[in-house]
């Protein structure tokens, strides 16, 4: 707190001195100079922050592409038709004993 509350009360009271009209002009002037000297280039690139952050995940994703293994199987070859006849014989007399073992009990109904 200020022990002087009459300095305040004077102080308020004083009105602020106006500036010269030259000095205005002048400020102004070198305002404009100083805001028309910097040109303007327009911002074809994102920030540099997002730039790095975007090389750094495709630089990660390069490595950990490079650094895993390749364990695609090797492709098989087809069995031949020599090797499955047997199979398939066998499996069309387990057919047709199924059936006639269940034609015993079939009963066909009316449509």
């Amino acid at each position: 707190m200020n022990e002087n509350p009459d300095f305040e009360t004077r102080l308020q009271g004083l009105r602020p001195k106006a500036l010269p009209e030259a000095w205005r002009a002048e400020i102004l002037e070198r305002a404009r100079s100083a805001a028309s000297a910097r040109p303007r280039r327009a911002r074809l690139l994102p920030p540099r922050w997002l730039m790095a952050g975007w090389s750094l995940a495709w630089a990660a994703t390069l490595v950990l592409h490079l650094a895993s293994p390749d364990e695609t199987p090797a492709p098989r070859a087809a069995p031949s038709t020599a090797a499955l006849a047997p199979a398939l014989n066998e499996r069309t007399t387990a057919l047709q004993s199924l059936l006639a073992s269940n034609l015993d009990t079939f009963t066909p109904v009316p449509p």
